[in-house]
């Protein structure tokens, strides 16, 4: 699939795809395995109950560094601005392994989330810079699918690094894989020329996105994926141990079963969108799988692990599918200046992080645990109105 994702690009573009993937792949290689242990790392430092209120902290944080992210980009430009960033990164795991000091490491945890958003946010736009519209659906979901490949790669990595649960281990060693990130970077992406970055002015961008129909429907959208994301992340492996009795163990193996989509599919579907169908109908497909495979999860009692590894793979399907979609539509309505509008779409992930488990701890005041899924299924399918707003790109 690659040869068809960029065969139309020149060759110096090709090349800069390559190493924009390769740096793509380690950068996400690095974060997942502690992206799995940090609670519990944490959770030697601060108490408890202060968990989550760090988690919002550090969302509410990197909302306000993407907002600030296109003033970043003019005043430095991109290749510098991903250098600095890397660096912050390299140093906060370092921090994060060797420091015992409660302060230092709930500072460098927060910016080690922030020198995170920052870098992939660079990442888009050195990407955007070097695609075609054309091409948009193909890079994108090879995009996504070297991210999924990491990101499947990172818990086996831990599981095989930790002993006796010596989280620092993995601290030392995300910041080994962020070396070759940094020296890639430099010799390979100096030659970045910068586009004229649009400034943030945040009225005006809410403004643009709800006066452009399309822009409205796609981000939406996204707010809905991510939301998705957020509960299934924080709720669903403590309802299958505490709820179906599955051991943690089990829950490993199905929730890594359940990713796989993403590494199947993702290429696929930014092929359809470019070559066949276009995002709209496959944006439609994708919220109505994800709801009713979503909404299942609130009958299914039997801890048969089979039987929850195909469910939630269904809902992973649906997932890949809208993912891919509305990073394929999103980046063909916008260009590598709109530094605005990108920085804008990609708070959806930080503020879903907020508003998902604000509601879901709402909601579980008033009903049986089992039911937020079903809440979820039929917001999820509301995403379906979002998708038949937008005019397609084919």
């Amino acid at each position: 699939m690659l040869h068809v994702t960029i065969c139309d690009m020149s060759v110096n573009k090709k090349i800069k795809v390559g190493i924009i993937y390769l740096i793509i792949f380690l950068f996400t290689l690095h974060t997942t395995p502690t992206l799995y242990i940090n609670s519990s790392f944490l959770g030697d430092f601060i108490k408890d109950e202060n968990l989550g209120l760090l988690y919002i902290v550090s969302s509410i944080l990197t909302i306000i560094s993407l907002l600030l992210s296109p003033y970043i980009l003019r005043r430095f430009g991109n290749f510098k601005t991903f250098i600095f960033v890397t660096v912050v990164e390299i140093l906060a795991m370092f921090a994060m392994a060797f420091s015992d000091i409660p302060s230092v490491i709930v500072v460098t945890f927060l910016l080690s989330n922030l020198a995170r958003a920052l870098a992939f946010f660079s990442l888009d736009i050195f990407l955007e810079h070097n695609s075609q519209d054309k091409d948009t659906g193909n890079i994108r979901g090879l995009f996504l699918t070297i991210a999924s490949m990491a990101t499947l790669l990172g818990p086996l990595t831990a599981s095989l690094v930790l002993v006796n649960q010596n989280f620092r281990t993995l601290y030392i060693l995300s910041a080994v894989i962020m070396l070759p990130v940094l020296f890639i970077a430099i010799f390979k992406l100096k030659s970045f020329k910068d586009n004229h970055y649009h400034p943030m002015k945040l009225l005006k961008t809410l403004k643009r996105i709800l006066n452009d129909i399309d822009l409205y429907g796609i981000t939406a959208a996204s707010i809905l994926l991510h939301t998705f994301f957020s509960w299934m992340v924080i709720y669903l492996p403590i309802y299958l141990h505490k709820n179906i009795g599955l051991s943690f163990p089990e829950v490993t193996i199905i929730i890594a079963i359940a990713l796989l989509p993403f590494i199947l599919f993702d290429v696929t579907w930014g092929w359809l969108a470019d070559k066949k169908i276009g995002e709209k109908e496959l944006l439609i497909v994708g919220f109505i799988i994800m709801a009713m495979s979503t909404g299942a999860i609130t009958f299914i009692s039997t801890p048969n692990i089979v039987t929850w590894s195909i469910i939630l793979f269904m809902t992973r399907v649906g997932a890949s599918m809208v993912e891919t979609m509305i990073e394929t539509y999103m980046f063909k309505k916008i260009d590598d200046g709109d530094a605005d509008m990108l920085s804008f779409f990609r708070i959806t992930q930080p503020f879903s992080y907020v508003i998902g488990p604000a509601l879901a701890s709402i909601l579980l005041v008033f009903i049986d645990f089992k039911f937020i899924f079903l809440v979820l299924g039929a917001i999820v399918f509301y995403g379906v109105r979002y998708a038949l707003i937008i005019k397609d790109t084919r």
